[in-house]
């Protein structure tokens, strides 16, 4: 009869060996000594487990800074460029709505965006930008109603360019009507997280919420712009309204952006561009999307939902000569930027379970 012998490799890592085994190299193991090397080399499984784990968890949720990586797949010219703040979820976002006095939109607006304090809307800001009339009072009246905290603000001026103003330079001073405090008007206590939106585009909450979550992704290398309206510029200086085959605009009528755009958006360097802007009351959610492909270097997401747009009839791209003065910012824009400068994807988002 022949023994069965069980062999242990003394090439193999200290976890499946067993100390007596460094004292006698190739001695021949016993089916005991073997059972508690596979014993030790589970426990060291579990505990590494364990500690991976944990730490995901803490990135997960301490809501640190993180710092991304290169990729020059993706990233405009091999370079990297981020935002200086990643987005956290449980932050929720701002809204800010640009309003023409359109009183007889207002209510259907809020009644959607605002009737419902379960969403990640942190706070409502209405920027009242025509200076020849004030809101009516019982409109006024009506915003005590709604739980989400709703500002209503006077610009300093009536250029297209207010939209993207930096909400530090939007003291209370401008409010002119509130559901809360002015005191609660308080910057810092504002996301990072921007939902810009025009008052006659209703995107469903549950959208919404999709979208915010994508935008809010952890361990992204980059904030990426989402919107629910995409466009494409060609290098040839046209203005298509079509995302087929590919798009590299999407509207800020209704997109997510990270705070920080909005101050790149007001730097001396682009000062030329925003007084084109204020001179011909066009093109500011264009010239968005150019300083935001300059600056990031990353294609824009589109988020396919069955929004509604109450200003299909009056609204301004109902007039005739929109579309063409539009092809004309895109030729302006590619002469300052280049004209590789936007990135197109033919990437779209849609919500399966709607």
């Amino acid at each position: 009869m022949f023994e069965k012998v069980y062999t242990l490799d003394v090439t193999r890592s200290s976890v499946f060996m067993d100390p007596e085994d460094y004292k006698t190299p190739g001695r021949q193991a016993s089916p005991s000594h073997l059972f508690r090397r596979i014993k030790r080399f589970y426990h060291y499984r579990v505990v590494g487990f364990i500690c991976l784990t944990t730490l995901f968890l803490a990135l997960l949720f301490s809501g640190s800074t993180i710092k991304p990586y290169k990729d020059t797949k993706t990233l405009k010219n091999g370079l990297f460029r981020s935002t200086n703040q990643i987005l956290r979820r449980r932050d929720g976002f701002i809204m800010i709505t640009p309003t023409l006095g359109r009183m007889e939109l207002l209510p259907n607006f809020l009644r959607h965006y605002a009737s419902n304090d379960g969403t990640s809307i942190r706070a409502l800001i209405l920027e009242w930008v025509d200076d020849a009339t004030s809101p009516d009072p019982k409109f006024i009246d009506s915003l005590r109603f709604y739980p989400v905290p709703i500002y209503l603000i006077r610009p300093k001026t009536r250029s297209l360019n207010e939209r993207f103003k930096p909400l530090e330079t939007l003291s209370h001073n401008f409010i002119i009507a509130s559901n809360r405090e002015a005191k609660e008007y308080e910057a810092k206590y504002f996301s990072k997280a921007v939902f810009s939106v025009d008052d006659d585009i209703l995107i469903p909450l549950s959208d919404l919420e999709q979208a915010f979550t994508i935008f809010t992704q952890p361990f992204q290398t980059t904030t990426r712009m989402i919107g629910f309206f995409a466009r494409r510029g060609s290098s040839a200086g046209k203005y298509i309204t079509s995302y087929k085959p590919e798009y590299n605009i999407v509207l800020t009528k209704g997109a997510f952006l990270h705070h920080d755009w909005f101050e790149k958006y007001w730097e001396d360097k682009y000062s030329e561009l925003r007084d084109f802007v204020t001179l011909n009351s066009n093109c500011e959610d264009i010239l968005m999307s150019y300083i935001y492909a300059d600056e990031v270097g990353i294609a824009p997401m589109f988020f396919l939902s069955k929004y509604k747009d109450l200003g299909l009839v009056k609204g301004i791209s109902t007039k005739p000569s929109h579309y063409d003065f539009r092809s004309k910012c895109i030729e302006k824009f590619n002469y300052f930027f280049g004209e590789t400068t936007l990135i197109s994807t033919d990437i779209m988002i849609k919500n399966l379970g709607a």
